[in-house]
């Protein structure tokens, strides 16, 4: 007989009178990076554990979903908003997972989950896979597609519905349009005309013009009416001044006319006399115009009228 060691890894069992195996005493130190607590300094007798089951809890090999903590010995998990990476065993922070609703814009709803982790104010839409913006052109996020969007023509996005809702009238109905002053506007692809019965858009909301502002002004954008002693021209759409002087080419007056001044405005032919409110003609039965009463009237049964001294 003579005198042997045991194999490498084993050691002599004074009980048994045998070699048995040494078991494992020590962390793995392949993944020493998923601890926290004082890390042990390594030692000449450290056994690690397989890297199935990494950790040594001062008894046995474990494995454990996150970290291990060498102060208790037993297994942790990660830090508020940070998740354990498998590949670099540590804990990483989270990346965000879901749209922030906060960034509004977007269409469609949003469910918010207990492990939503938003993104940030910057991209606040998440597409699935990454956290983006959404600019002009396509200003609005679709939930539903995860993609940037655009209201169609004739919508407008709503805020309250989360959704495009059909656009309120912005322009004149420029065919519906009849009495204005101004200059008429022009027509733009963007233009959501006002109804027919409303045609007049004021800048807010879709006006008609009734009495006794019956005119549109485009100039100031709402109803108004011609000034006084003007009277509106509906070939011209403008103010045309009011004649206020009987017409020195009428014929059959009775009196003097006024000499015209630079403002005055005599009466047309066909009806040629200023009443002091309009102009009118006289026919048969009082053919001549009195031009200091202003009425129409005929020469008494005794007198005949003298077109040369405008006298009876």
């Amino acid at each position: 007989m003579k005198c042997v060691s045991c194999p490498t890894g084993q050691v002599h069992d004074v009980a048994s009178k045998m070699c048995v195996v040494l078991l494992p005493n020590a962390v793995n130190p392949d993944w020493i990076s998923a601890t926290t607590g004082t890390k042990p300094a390594p030692t000449a007798n450290d056994r690690p554990c397989p890297t199935t089951t990494p950790f040594y809890n001062g008894q046995a090999c474990i494995s454990c979903p996150a970290l291990f903590d060498f102060t208790t010995q037993a297994c942790v998990s990660c830090p508020a908003g940070k998740s354990f990476d498998a590949k670099t065993k540590t804990c990483v922070a989270d990346k965000p997972n879901a749209t922030n609703v906060a960034a509004g814009n977007f269409i469609g709803n949003i469910v918010a989950g207990a492990n939503d982790i938003p993104c940030p104010n910057a991209t606040p839409y998440f597409n699935g896979a990454n956290c983006i913006p959404c600019n002009d052109p396509t200003p609005l996020f679709d939930v539903a597609s995860n993609k940037c969007t655009v209201c169609p023509t004739g919508t407008t996005y709503s805020s309250a519905t989360r959704s495009c809702v059909k656009a309120p009238p912005n322009a004149n109905n420029i065919p519906a349009i009849k009495d204005y002053i101004g200059p008429k506007p022009v027509a733009s692809p963007n233009d959501i005309p006002c109804p027919d019965t409303t045609p007049y858009f004021d800048g807010s909301k879709c006006v008609s013009c009734t009495a006794p502002s019956p005119i549109f002004d485009f100039t100031i954008s709402r109803c108004s009416t011609c000034p006084t002693n003007t009277v509106y021209n509906s070939n011209t759409h403008k103010c045309d001044p009011l004649p206020n002087l009987t017409n020195a080419a009428a014929p059959n007056y009775v009196g003097t006319i006024p000499v015209a001044q630079a403002t005055d405005i005599p009466c047309p032919t066909d009806t040629p006399y200023y009443t002091g409110s309009k102009c009118i003609n006289c026919q048969d039965p009082t053919p001549l115009f009195d031009t200091v009463n202003r009425v129409c009237f005929v020469c008494p049964s005794t007198a005949t009228f003298n077109p040369k001294t405008h006298l009876c």
